[in-house]
């Protein structure tokens, strides 16, 4: 960011601990989770500290709410757009499970 720049918002990033000739150590959740209250529907924000696809598929397996998906893309690696990308609709356990497979 140059002098001048207006900052564009607020992300969650992983914090580097250490200096760097000592090595660096990636942040990591202790296994948090809360319900939020919405104006519309209540939703669970977890935070674990390791196997976040594995733990995401098995609320699929189990959820008996409808499931719609939205992920926040920081960075591509393929050149699609930096945004918040969410289903229209409710999509299929299936389809969780092979959204969730891109990622491993």
């Amino acid at each position: 960011m140059g002098s001048g720049d207006e900052p564009r918002g607020h992300c969650k990033l992983g914090r580097l601990i250490g200096a760097p000739d000592e090595g660096d150590t990636p942040f990591a959740y202790e296994n948090e989770w809360r319900r939020e209250h919405t104006t519309s529907v209540d939703r669970l924000a977890i935070a674990p500290a390791r196997g976040h696809l594995a733990l995401m598929r098995e609320l699929a397996a189990i959820w008996r709410a409808e499931i719609y998906v939205l992920y926040v893309l920081l960075v591509s690696r393929l050149g699609n757009e930096p945004g918040r990308y969410e289903s229209p609709e409710p999509i299929s356990r299936g389809h969780v499970a092979e959204f969730l497979a891109r990622f491993e």
